[in-house]
């Protein structure tokens, strides 16, 4: 077995998402629906993605349907190390 998780693998690319949106001057919040479409996030995976950020500190869950990065979002976002290495062929 890989160990694939289909939501911890999505949790760097939607934080970077979340910031680069918010570092083009547009509103720190955003619908998460919006961020996930975005990202071509599957409809069943959305929930336990939003949990996985909240419960780690990574966005607050804003108005309906609205999540705003924290400052554990922005470092956890703009840090190259949290990345997931791309997997090469030998």
């Amino acid at each position: 077995m890989s160990g694939y998780d289909p939501v911890s693998i999505r949790v760097q690319p939607t934080l970077a998402r979340l910031h680069r949106e918010s570092v083009r001057g547009k509103p720190f919040t955003m619908p998460f629906a919006t961020l996930c479409a975005a990202l071509r996030i599957p409809t069943e995976v959305r929930a336990r993605l939003l949990r996985k950020l909240v419960d780690e500190g990574y966005v607050t869950e804003e108005s309906i349907g609205q999540v705003r990065l924290t400052e554990a979002g922005i470092t956890m976002a703009a840090s190259p190390s949290a990345r997931p290495m791309s997997a090469t062929a030998p």
